[in-house]
C-alpha cells in the first residue's frame, strides 16, 4: 500500500500507509508524511469488474510501483 502511495498518489513523502476503501474505479488512501495524516485517491486504469479483475491490477500496480521505486 506504501508503493501505491507513494508512486501512483504522487507522494514520496510517505512513510505509512493504510488502504482505506477499494470501489470498481479507485482506491481511497490514508498516508503518514513527516507533515501529519493526509488521504489520497488512486485512480484505476480502466474499471474493475470482478475481485479477481481487482486482485490482477492491484498486483500489477504492485509491480509496477515497487519497480518505479527501487
Amino acid at each position: 500500500v506504501l508503493a501505491y502511495a507513494q508512486h501512483f498518489g504522487h507522494r514520496p513523502d510517505a512513510t505509512a500507509a493504510t488502504l482505506l476503501d477499494v470501489t470498481a474505479t479507485n482506491m481511497r488512501i490514508q498516508v503518514e508524511t513527516p507533515d501529519g495524516a493526509a488521504e489520497l485517491t488512486v485512480d484505476f486504469d480502466h474499471i474493475l469488474e470482478s475481485g479477481h479483475d481487482a486482485h490482477m491490477t492491484m498486483v500489477q500496480m504492485s509491480k509496477t510501483a515497487k519497480k518505479a521505486l527501487a
